[in-house]
C-alpha cells in the first residue's frame, strides 16, 4: 500500500473511533463518569477531573454535582474568576440552593469581590442564622473591609455554636488580637495567615463531628489535605459517604 493510501486508511480509523464514541446519556452512566472525575480530583489530577465533568455536562447539561464539582477544580487551580463565573452559572439553575451560594461567597472573597461576597454570606445567614461556615465567612469578609471588631463579634457567634472547636477558639482569639492592635497595613502576610487560618476553621466546623470523619474515611479522602480541600471533597462525595453535618439540603431538587 502507498503512502496515501496508509495516510487514508488512518484517517477513516479515526473517523469511525470518533462516530462509535457516544457519549453517555442514562443517569447511572452519567453518575459513573462523575465518579471517575471526582476520583481524580480527590487524586490531585484536577485537569484529568475537568475533562471527565465536561463530559458529564455534555449528556447532562444541567447535572448539578458535575457543575459545582468544576467550580471547585478552579478554585484548587487557584482560577478565583473562573470559579466565582462557574458558581454564578450553577446559582442561575439552582437559585435557592444555599451550596452553591457559600462556594460562591468564598470564591468572590478570594478574588477581591469583598462586598458581594458579603451579601452572599447574609443571604445564607437570613436563612440558616447558625451555619457555622458563613458565619466565618462573613467574619472574612468583615475583616478584609477594615470591620476588625465587627469580625471578632461573628467569630463569637460562631464559636458559640461550637465552643469544642479548637482551631476555630485559637483563630478567634490572634484576630481579636489582631483587631486590638490594629495591625498596620504592611503587615499584609499576617493578615493573609488569618484569613487562611479562617478558611480551615470553617472546614474544622463541619469536619469536628464524629459523623463527618467517619465519612472522610468512607470516601478514601486522603489525610494530607487541608480541612478545606476534605470539606470540598466530602461535600461532592456519594450521598451514602455524605452525613448530615450541615444545615444544608444533600443536593437541590432539578
Amino acid at each position: 500500500m502507498n503512502t496515501t493510501g496508509r495516510l487514508a486508511g488512518v484517517i477513516l480509523f479515526f473517523i469511525a473511533m470518533i462516530f462509535a464514541w457516544v457519549p453517555p446519556t442514562r443517569a447511572e452512566d452519567v453518575a459513573d463518569l462523575y465518579r471517575k472525575g471526582y476520583n481524580a480530583q480527590k487524586a490531585g489530577n484536577l485537569k484529568e477531573a475537568m475533562g471527565i465533568y465536561e463530559g458529564c455536562l455534555k449528556a447532562d447539561p444541567k447535572n448539578y454535582k458535575a457543575l459545582l464539582a468544576m467550580g471547585t477544580v478552579y478554585l484548587a487551580m487557584g482560577e478565583y474568576r473562573k470559579a466565582t463565573e462557574q458558581f454564578r452559572s450553577v446559582l442561575a439553575l439552582y437559585p435557592d440552593d444555599p451550596r452553591t451560594r457559600l462556594y460562591l461567597a468564598n470564591s468572590r472573597l478570594k478574588a477581591g469581590f469583598i462586598g458581594e461576597a458579603k451579601n452572599d454570606y447574609e443571604m445564607i445567614l437570613s436563612e440558616y442564622p447558625e451555619d457555622v461556615p458563613a458565619l466565618i465567612g462573613l467574619a472574612r469578609a468583615e475583616y478584609l473591609l477594615g470591620n476588625r471588631f465587627t469580625a471578632v463579634d461573628f467569630l463569637k457567634q460562631a464559636l458559640a455554636l461550637q465552643p469544642g472547636n479548637t482551631a476555630l477558639k485559637a483563630t478567634v482569639d490572634r484576630v481579636e488580637s489582631a483587631a486590638r492592635q490594629n495591625l498596620a497595613e504592611e503587615e499584609r502576610e499576617r493578615h493573609a495567615r488569618l484569613m487562611s487560618d479562617l478558611e480551615n476553621a470553617i472546614a474544622e466546623a463541619s469536619l469536628s463531628e464524629e459523623r463527618a470523619r467517619a465519612a472522610l474515611s468512607a470516601a478514601g479522602i486522603p489525610e494530607h489535605l487541608s480541612p478545606a480541600q476534605k470539606m470540598i471533597l466530602l461535600d461532592l462525595s456519594e450521598p451514602a459517604a455524605l452525613p448530615e453535618v450541615r444545615a444544608f439540603p444533600r443536593f437541590p431538587k432539578r
